[in-house]
């Protein structure tokens, strides 16, 4: 479920940016919060995932980017 929550907010960032007209705005916004996520896991890669926590761990950032497409 925190995936979920955390998808929704990376989404919800980029709408007041991307414009919410509801057929390319939502889908812009998913577009570019796959994109921050991809860049987050990429990132967290290179630093070898250091840290304790759901948001250093890969598979939880993976289940961001599925999340994503469910909206």
């Amino acid at each position: 479920m925190a995936s979920k929550g955390k998808a929704a907010q990376i989404v919800m960032a980029f709408l007041p940016v991307v414009g919410q007209d509801p057929y390319t705005g939502i889908t812009t916004a998913k577009e570019c919060a796959k994109v921050t996520v991809k860049q987050i896991i990429e990132t967290k890669a290179k630093d070898q995932w250091m840290g304790a926590g759901e948001e250093n761990d890969p598979a939880f950032w993976n289940e961001v980017l599925t999340d994503i497409d469910t909206f």
